[in-house]
């Protein structure tokens, strides 16, 4: 009987279960921005990568970069990869929470490099729907911000 009990938990919890799917990402970014060029650093593109697709619902995330501003002077295009496993489209979630992704710092909020960033992300994660954005870059110094529901 105790051993009934016990199963009918574990099925009823893997019910409510969010299923993954393995999934891989790219980007490059030039720095072309209107009127300007932006340089960024990889450790910077990385790790705005690395939390966005964390704060998106992703799990496992593993990030690389390659370019960017090097250590003896040069700049090449930032590079990005990552593989993570993100929830499964078509799938009833159990929760559902809001983020808001947003500029942190007055000044440098690296508007294009974010907002390039996020609208070719978004896309890929079927489980976020955006309630609001603020994602028009008069200059890198603007602000921006995305209001999300994420699914889970």
């Amino acid at each position: 009987m105790r051993l009934l009990s016990m199963l009918m938990v574990i099925f009823s919890l893997s019910a409510f279960a969010t299923e993954y799917e393995k999934k891989t990402f790219s980007h490059t970014d030039f720095g072309n921005d209107g009127f300007s060029r932006n340089y960024y650093a990889c450790s910077f593109a990385e790790a705005a990568l690395n939390d966005h697709l964390v704060q998106l619902g992703a799990i496992n995330v593993r990030t690389s970069c390659s370019g960017g501003i090097e250590p003896w002077g040069t700049v090449f295009p930032v590079s990005l990869r990552a593989t993570y496993e993100a929830p499964k489209a078509g799938q009833d979630f159990s929760r559902t929470e809001r983020v808001r992704l947003t500029s942190q710092s007055r000044g440098n909020s690296s508007c294009f490099f974010h907002t390039k960033l996020l609208r070719k992300l978004l896309p890929e994660f079927a489980n976020v729907k955006i309630s609001s954005q603020r994602s028009t870059c008069s200059d890198n110094n603007s602000r921006w911000s995305y209001d999300l529901q994420v699914s889970l």
